[in-house]
């Protein structure tokens, strides 16, 4: 599952969900987002987590700051994934994550696998600044900065003047506007996602917790979409 916050104008940020892992980023267990991309640096290699493919990318170090990954091109569904690892001219380490879509994000990260800033395609850059090592404002330039709150355990509460989140138990459950539920959330004592309920949209979900799958979805119209495996 895969949901976007737009914050301001150009400045979006990307969550995913999965239950097949136990990642447990900035908007709680399960979620992986933009703002919790690292890097994970070693003398041969560098290790990169795939919120979309939702685990670990190694890359194998050729030279200085120069990375291969051998599975480059990875298919998830419908699309194609390519991930590639070098060196920006201003002492970055940039990734670049392709899909099918036309869709082209573009990360760097400092030389200690911190994220610093992102691009999605042609749009303007996204910086983070820190606070004793804590993400304290993003920023475009030429644009005002937009605070972000954490928790004392280090959840996103808010984003800006407008875009709120709320958790029972580290459990992502509500995205608000203006104050106003753009996205509800509900689990399973697995933590498995039941439901979820956005802007003109419904969907919910029988899961499997014996087999660990979905048997059904059913969307707003009613529409049912069973799953039969072999």
């Amino acid at each position: 599952l895969q949901h976007s916050d737009a914050v301001e104008k150009d400045l979006f940020i990307q969550r995913n969900y999965s239950s097949r892992t136990l990642f447990k980023g900035v908007f709680g267990s399960n979620w992986c987002s933009t703002l919790d991309l690292q890097l994970n640096i070693s003398i041969n290699s560098v290790s990169l987590y795939s919120c979309e493919l939702g685990r670990y990318l190694s890359y194998e170090k050729i030279n200085g700051f120069q990375f291969k990954n051998h599975e480059r091109v990875i298919q998830k569904e419908n699309y194609y994934y390519t991930y590639s690892i070098n060196t920006s001219d201003d002492g970055y380490i940039k990734t670049t994550h392709e899909n099918r879509v036309d869709t082209t994000m573009t990360y760097y990260f400092d030389l200690n696998g911190r994220l610093s800033h992102w691009s999605k395609n042609q749009k303007p850059v996204v910086y983070i600044i820190y606070k004793n090592n804590r993400i304290d404002q993003l920023l475009i330039k030429k644009a005002k900065p937009v605070q972000v709150w954490l928790t004392k355990s280090g959840l996103i509460q808010k984003i800006g003047e407008h875009i709120s989140y709320d958790y029972h138990l580290g459990v992502l459950k509500k995205v608000s506007k203006r104050n106003l539920p753009i996205w509800k959330y509900e689990y399973d004592e697995f933590l498995n996602m039941t439901y979820w309920q956005g802007l003109g949209q419904f969907e919910s979900m029988k899961y499997d917790n014996e087999w660990d799958r979905i048997i059904y979805i059913k969307d707003k119209q009613s529409c049912r979409f069973n799953f039969k495996y072999e």
